[in-house]
């Protein structure tokens, strides 16, 4: 299927875990072992994402690899402006963002090893008794760029404004 023809291009796969609450799977095709399977947190937060009456919050299952920020996220929207909205889609593209500032950072870093990178940095979340790591773009920084979070290394424009530090 077109998701290994990818892997084996070297390029990762992310997609969002879902929204139903399901605590045994989750959607396709974060199902997909190949895939980098995201669920929801709150920005800056290590409390997932339970549902808000809209939604019934994260799936989880076994299968799940990392949490990001998904709630009350600011995007465009079609037809112009802009609006805010909760979920698992709004996490996934904030590993997405972290996966192209890792290659920038590191161009040679394979699939395999961002992966590995996503999966071992940052705090742990448990949901529905699933532990994961929150993503942490400083700390995956840190180490592939070392003293880059601590004024030791010359970070360019785009990952200061990543994060925050204009």
């Amino acid at each position: 299927p077109i998701i290994d023809l990818l892997r084996a291009a070297n390029i990762p796969v992310i997609a969002a875990s879902g929204n139903s609450g399901n605590t045994s799977m989750m959607t396709a095709p974060a199902c997909i072992s190949s895939v980098i399977a995201v669920a929801a947190t709150g920005d800056n937060s290590d409390a997932p994402f339970v549902g808000d009456g809209s939604t019934s919050g994260n799936n989880t299952s076994t299968a799940l690899d990392l949490f990001a920020p998904g709630v009350n996220i600011t995007s465009s929207v079609p037809g112009g402006g802009f609006a805010t909205a909760t979920g698992t889609s709004f996490a996934a593209p904030h590993v997405a963002g972290a996966l192209a500032a890792m290659r920038h950072a590191a161009p040679s870093l394979s699939a395999q090893a961002a992966e590995n990178l996503l999966k071992s940095n940052g705090p742990l979340v448990t949901q529905n008794s699933i532990s994961r790591r929150r993503l942490d773009l400083r700390d995956i920084l840190e180490v592939l760029v070392p003293g880059s979070q601590s004024g030791g290394a010359v970070l360019s424009p785009i990952y200061l404004l990543l994060l925050g530090e204009e």
